[in-house]
């Protein structure tokens, strides 16, 4: 028989416990702010903290955003889907109207009003320091836009046309990449910082460096005969048939973090191919959509082939492996160092680390810990279901989610379901039982500490090393471990959001 919630609580600690941690000084709870009914939300989980902006009704009319409990200015109309955080969480902006007219708005100041706004492209910088966007304005000539590309407030360029979703920023925001109507009707041309290239009749797949000093891009030389190059730092490749996938950005196309090798998807002859630093590798039936990758430290490269009508193979460094019913869940190791993926023969999957494989009813969720050391996955024998790590079976359950390694790689944990109730194994030992697991479970950096949020009835709890923690009606954001150490989420409770703190 399975424990009622008020067992769960009296066994795990329950409300009255965290009650008396929060009394003692564990936990410190700050009041941000009323939290009503609102439209939509986004949140930002960072080692700087949690953040999260609702965009919420104003009566009468109106719209705002409100910020960790502090309300934005009211504006006639706010786009939904349109909040943007900085990466590191301490900076917000989204579009809306005054009026007729459409605006910016950037850490709660209302920027220049436009005629237009280019949807969904707001762009932070890497270093969260800039901000750039594309706008519209009437030229006077019949109602004929300009576009404006606007940086931290001013204008950076003006053309007549911006392709939508194209702006590219360095890490320091020192360098803009993007690409316009080219100077003949219906071509393209790229700009990089200030300068424009030639003009193609499409361009898509834009890649800009972080540190600015390269650029790559796929264009198309004429789109009725189909002949199509990768251009890299000004110099056009090979002509092939076409490059990527359709007219989707960024899609089969890859390249190191200091842009100084590029790997893309390419068809020739009615074959798929992958060309990694201009250099052709072998034609295969196709290319498994998305499975093109390259390891974080711009070593290696690997994707999924598909070789006969229902045949696969894992290609890693230009080298074949062996051929499998299907194939999915391609992953590098943090050091590129280890390459894994997900094999089915007959009924029958493998987990394949290095060519070495082991078999299941089902396998999914691969995961290398930090230091490449360690390999977790989630498999099935029969009709239960357990984690793999490092090769050893852990305990079986009826469901398994979320399987995650500390950050010093010697700690390792997932969400499990037995019978209704849901759990955490932490090290191969279940904590408490919940209704469900509603967060991520994050561990601190020397993973000591692990932190996750359960539910029981109606009411969530935080839970650290296996021990309620703090009790409320629902975590917006988190939890998260700051970078000294600090747990931090935000729960709401009484239609009020709260920080709430744990060092």
């Amino acid at each position: 028989m399975l424990p009622s919630i008020s067992q769960a609580k009296a066994a795990t600690g329950g409300p009255k416990a965290a009650a008396k941690a929060q009394g003692s000084g564990r936990f410190h709870l700050e009041k941000l702010g009323p939290q009503g009914n609102f439209v939509e939300y986004s949140k930002s989980e960072t080692v700087d903290g949690c953040h999260v902006a609702f965009l919420v009704l104003v009566e009468p009319t109106g719209y705002a955003v409100e910020l960790d409990g502090r309300t934005g200015p009211k504006l006639d109309y706010i786009e939904k889907g349109t909040m943007v955080f900085s990466p590191d969480g301490k900076r917000l902006a989204y579009v809306g109207m005054h009026g007729k007219k459409w605006v910016v708005v950037v850490d709660g100041q209302v920027g220049p009003e436009y005629d237009g706004l280019q949807q969904g492209a707001i762009v932070f910088s890497g270093d969260s320091k800039h901000v750039a966007f594309v706008a519209t304005e009437k030229n006077g000539q019949g109602g004929v836009e300009d576009c404006e590309v606007i940086k931290d407030g001013l204008v950076a360029a003006k053309y007549k046309y911006v392709a939508p979703d194209s702006i590219r920023m360095s890490t320091d925001g020192a360098h803009l990449a993007f690409y316009i109507g080219g100077s003949r009707i219906f071509t393209h041309a790229a700009v990089v910082d200030g300068k424009v290239g030639p003009d193609y009749d499409f361009i898509k797949d834009l890649l800009l460096s972080a540190d600015g000093a390269h650029v790559a891009y796929a264009a198309s030389l004429s789109t009725t005969l189909n002949q199509a190059v990768m251009v890299v730092d000004g110099q056009a490749g090979a002509v092939y048939e076409d490059i990527g996938y359709g007219e989707f950005d960024n899609d089969g196309v890859v390249s190191s973090p200091d842009g100084t090798r590029v790997a893309y998807e390419a068809q020739l002859g009615g074959k798929h191919l992958v060309v990694v630093d201009g250099q052709a590798g072998s034609a295969y039936q196709a290319i498994v959509r998305n499975s093109l990758i390259m390891s974080a430290d711009g070593r290696r490269v690997a994707y999924l082939a598909q070789t006969s009508a229902n045949k696969f193979v894992a290609v890693v460094d230009g080298q074949p492996g062996e051929e499998y019913d299907g194939i999915s869940g391609l992953v590098f190791s943090l050091d590129g160092a280890q390459v894994a993926y997900v094999a089915r023969k007959a009924a029958k999957y493998e987990a394949v680390v290095n060519g070495h494989a082991k078999e299941y009813d089902a396998v999914a969720d691969l995961v290398f810990s930090a230091n490449g050391k360690h390999l977790g996955y989630l498999a099935q024998s029969g009709t239960k279901v357990f984690a793999v790590v490092d090769g050893k079976n852990g305990p079986e359950f009826d469901s398994l989610a979320g399987i995650t390694f500390s950050p010093n790689s010697k700690r390792v944990a997932y969400a499990a379901k037995k019978d209704s109730k849901w759990l955490v194994v932490a090290d191969g030992q279940p904590g408490p039982e919940y209704d469900s697991i509603l967060s991520k479970i994050a561990f601190n950096a020397d993973g000591t500490r692990l932190a996750y949020v359960g539910n029981l009835g109606k009411k969530c709890f935080v839970n650290l090393n296996g021990r309620v923690g703090y009790a409320c009606e629902a975590i917006a954001c988190g939890p998260i471990w700051e970078k000294d150490g600090t747990m931090e989420c935000l729960a709401l409770d009484k239609d009020t959001l709260y920080r709430v703190t744990m060092k």
